[in-house]
């Protein structure tokens, strides 16, 4: 079981908190085509291509998300639903960046949303949802953010907020990025191996690709990947280079899903990843 840094650790699997009645349908993962996972060998051959220094930025500019709803069961007993799951960005100012997809069409600006961030459940407001081609698939959203239930110790977000190496990283949706730049897409990914019912099956994972062509803004980012991998779960996620001359990560994208040859055997592994522009909007609009 893969952690922030590819390397199989059982403490950083996204599990659901025991409740009366949870329930953890993941809907999502019974789409037609579901039934090509990645390997656990896939996701290590692609691990051992992350740099050391690449993977230390995972922890704290990223995190799992899930909106949860209610539902009843037969016996009419209320409880918690999950359907769909992403990745999401954690800001600079505390605000979540991901994928109009990753949340249901009734998640608009204006509206509370309950989610399972990491391992928290959190309410948060929509702040900005964009769903067409104009505007691009992204949606902004302001966590409240606790302790934890004794109320003595910060959330996992919190945590992940207060990791140091935040303090390395840069935000330029406007960078321009030459051909054959190293890329890395960061997010969390379907991993079929999880199959405890009281586990969100996903692993954190880091995939390594360069830049298609020459990329200029505003256009998307298109990225080249060395193994090709169902994507499922990355959406939201953050697509980045490392510079090298000051010694930052700079984040220029946001991951929107990955293009795959079309075959009459399944759903294919992505050999792209193709991401949306970062731009102020998405990066400032609504902090605290």
């Amino acid at each position: 079981m893969t952690g922030e840094d590819g390397v199989c650790k059982d403490e950083n699997m996204l599990h659901l908190r025991r409740m009366p009645c949870l329930i953890c349908t993941l809907l999502s993962l019974l789409l037609p085509g579901c039934a090509s996972p990645n390997t656990v060998a896939n996701r290590e051959v692609v691990s051992a291509q992350i740099p050391a220094h690449i993977k230390q930025f995972a922890f704290g500019i990223q995190a799992p998300i899930a909106q949860m709803h209610l539902s009843a069961d037969a016996r009419s007993r209320l409880g918690l639903e999950l359907r769909n799951f992403g990745t999401a960005q954690l800001l600079p100012g505390g605000n979540l960046l991901t994928a109009a997809h990753v949340l249901d069409k009734d998640a608009q600006p204006g509206k509370k949303v309950l989610l399972l961030l990491d391992a928290d459940y959190v309410i948060a407001e929509v702040l900005v949802r964009h769903d067409g081609r104009e505007n691009g698939d992204w949606t902004l959203l302001r966590p409240r953010l606790w302790t934890d239930v004794a109320g003595t110790e910060p959330g996992r977000i919190q945590r992940r907020l207060a990791d140091p190496m935040r303090r390395r990283v840069r935000y330029d949706g406007d960078a321009e990025i030459p051909a054959g730049t190293r890329l890395f897409a960061f997010g969390y990914i379907f991993a079929a191996e999880m199959n405890d019912p009281d586990i969100v099956p996903i692993a954190a994972t880091i995939v390594p690709g360069i830049a298609a062509s020459n990329l200029s803004p505003p256009g998307e980012i298109r990225m080249d990947i060395d193994v090709p991998l169902i994507v499922h779960g990355m959406s939201g996620g953050p697509i980045g280079y490392f510079d090298e001359t000051s010694d930052t990560l700079v984040i220029v994208g946001m991951l929107k899903g990955g293009l795959r040859p079309r075959s009459a055997f399944g759903e294919q592994p992505a050999i792209e990843l193709s991401g949306e522009r970062l731009t102020p909007a998405m990066v400032h609009a609504g902090s605290p």
